[in-house]
């Protein structure tokens, strides 16, 4: 079976060749995208004084982490993304908010930081969304603690907005097609011998019926 795979080296080098040209051309063709990152900090202004004191900054940390949650969600909510297109000034209709929203990524790093990047095509997009971020969270965060007569009890920063242009590596995708290329051709030629054994084997057990029979 082994020879088979060296007589076919041939074809092999061709394929896995082959797919790796046609990845690397792709990726030459595949356009830049811009991500956007802004970083928020949550901070409890008031602590909770307990009779265990050693126990004040735990019950802290635990509500600055409840509410880096609440946040993370607002880039899963339709409300909440309408309101951040019109402050970014972009146009998403209601049919595209699904799209729109898998363009955010949202990580909480810790139970304060809240990171929140945005790709798009479009760098003058990316640059709208990245500058209106601060002012969303900080209008948002005004709101519901305003409804939740907690005006003082959480302050939210955001760092500046960071744009960085991002092109596609062409030399991870090549190496990519050049492996999906060498597994497929590896594949071809041991169907390929295993078609072709099993038809030899039947045409040999049909001659022997027939040597029998007579």
């Amino acid at each position: 079976m082994n020879n088979i795979y060296i007589r076919s080296k041939y074809f092999i080098l061709f394929a896995s060749m082959s797919v790796a040209i046609v990845a690397f051309v792709v990726s030459t063709f595949l356009p830049p995208m811009y991500e956007a990152s802004v970083t928020f900090s949550v901070l409890k202004r008031q602590v909770q004084v307990t009779t265990d004191y050693q126990f004040d900054d735990y019950y802290a940390f635990q509500s600055e982490e409840l509410y880096g949650k609440t946040i993370m969600s607002w880039f899963s909510s339709s409300t909440q993304l309408k309101t951040l297109a019109t402050t970014a000034g972009i146009a998403v209709s209601d049919q595209q908010l699904g799209s729109w929203a898998r363009q955010f990524n949202v990580k909480q790093a810790a139970a304060q930081n809240i990171t929140v990047r945005y790709k798009d095509k479009e760098q003058a997009s990316a640059v709208a969304v990245g500058d209106a971020l601060t002012s969303f969270v900080a209008g948002e965060v005004t709101q519901q603690l305003a409804r939740a007569g907690q005006q003082d009890e959480f302050v939210v920063t955001g760092s500046q907005a960071v744009v960085v242009k991002k092109e596609a590596a062409w030399w991870l995708l090549t190496a990519i097609g050049l492996i999906i290329g060498f597994i497929a051709s590896v594949v071809v030629v041991g169907l390929r011998a295993y078609i072709r054994t099993e038809g030899e084997e039947v045409i040999a057990q049909e001659r022997i019926d027939v040597y029998m029979e007579e």
